[in-house]
């Protein structure tokens, strides 16, 4: 029997059609950057093809391998426990078919890139000022490392360009909260305020933030705000799909500090990956709750 490798495109699910809709334009703008990958979408939640039917298309189709790719964000409970419980129940269903589970989109170089351009964008390109305040703006989680993402986040935008004042929010489930942070950034001198969600596709949440911005338009007549897009169909953002797929056809689970910018020069340096031991000063990796530990 000749060996079959599917593509499961996981998205989160939307109660707002859109968002799904969305994640369904990009599995077919994927497909078109790789023809040669047969790829089936399927959600976590709130919407038609759940993974399990997802996996059911994936067997039909004569997969013999699936690599599952959650094309989500943040780690937090649906990528750490319930995805892989269903994947695990789908081994045993399908004893035949070996199911690789990659990393989720997570913090990357790529995600911080795309941060910046949607920024950028929404200001038509004007170079940060002193007026300016960037509000990185996180789902929310009550997941204390998807919440610590988000300030990771926000300090490595502000790392990667010139904006002095840089803080984040959530729009829910955790604190500080929208207006909070607008309130901060505002009380710290800002006089425009630029909203940058950290979000795949529109949904429930983009409407809402939407709404909230026309709000504290009015409530803060002196003070400009933008919004900057979600990532959407970003390149950046097929990139790292893409890199998932091949780590997966390869049976690489990364570490969380697998992207770490020290690694990354050392790779280069050498020519090969070094540990971090190798650089002196920069052992700080060792508080990192799951160094080791494939996510």
């Amino acid at each position: 029997m000749s060996s079959k490798t599917v593509i499961l495109l996981i998205g989160h699910g939307s109660r707002n059609p859109k968002g799904n809709e969305e994640f369904l334009v990009f599995t077919d703008r994927l497909r078109a950057r790789l023809p040669q990958e047969t790829i089936v979408p399927c959600f976590i939640e709130l919407a038609e093809v759940l993974i399990p039917e997802g996996i059911e298309k994936a067997v039909a189709l004569g997969a013999t391998r699936i690599i599952a790719v959650p094309v989500i964000l943040l780690a937090a409970g649906h990528v750490k426990m319930e995805v892989p419980e269903i994947l695990e129940e789908a081994r045993h269903k399908h004893p035949g078919v070996e199911i690789v589970y990659t990393r989720n989109i997570g913090v990357c170089d790529q995600t911080i890139r795309m941060m910046v351009e949607r920024v950028s964008e929404a200001v038509n390109g004007a170079k940060p000022s002193d007026d300016d305040g960037v509000l990185v703006l996180g789902r929310g989680s009550s997941d204390p490392d998807a919440a610590g993402d988000i300030a990771k986040i926000s300090r490595l935008f502000w790392e990667a360009t010139d904006y002095e004042r840089v803080d984040y929010a959530f729009v829910g489930v955790t604190r500080p909260d929208l207006p909070t942070g607008v309130e901060r950034l505002i009380r710290l001198g800002a006089g425009h305020v630029i909203i940058a969600p950290y979000f795949l596709f529109t949904g429930v949440l983009i409407e809402r933030v939407r709404g909230m911005v026309a709000e504290f338009e009015k409530r803060w007549q002196h003070v400009r705000f933008s919004l900057a897009h979600y990532f959407e169909y970003h390149t950046l953002l097929m990139d790292v799909v893409a890199e998932r797929i091949r780590q997966g056809y390869e049976g690489e689970m990364m570490m969380a500090c697998d992207g770490c910018i020290y690694r990354i020069e050392a790779a280069e340096t050498h020519g090969h990956h070094h540990d971090h031991a190798g650089h002196a000063g920069h052992d700080d990796h060792d508080d990192h709750p799951h160094h080791g530990h494939p996510h």
